[in-house]
């Protein structure tokens, strides 16, 4: 797939954490869904986990 890179161990990654279980959940409440952990680039830059 055109602009995919595969993981390794010098890539920092982005990641998202929802306060939902996106495999039970309903498609339409995923949109609402609050985010608790945000990762950009390797760097956390939202934390509502931690405490």
């Amino acid at each position: 797939m055109a602009g995919r890179r595969p993981l390794s161990l010098d890539i920092a990654p982005d990641l998202c954490v929802l306060a939902g279980d996106l495999m039970t959940a309903d498609p339409h409440d995923i949109p609402a869904m609050p985010v608790v952990f945000t990762a950009v680039g390797g760097d956390v830059v939202h934390d509502e986990l931690a405490g």
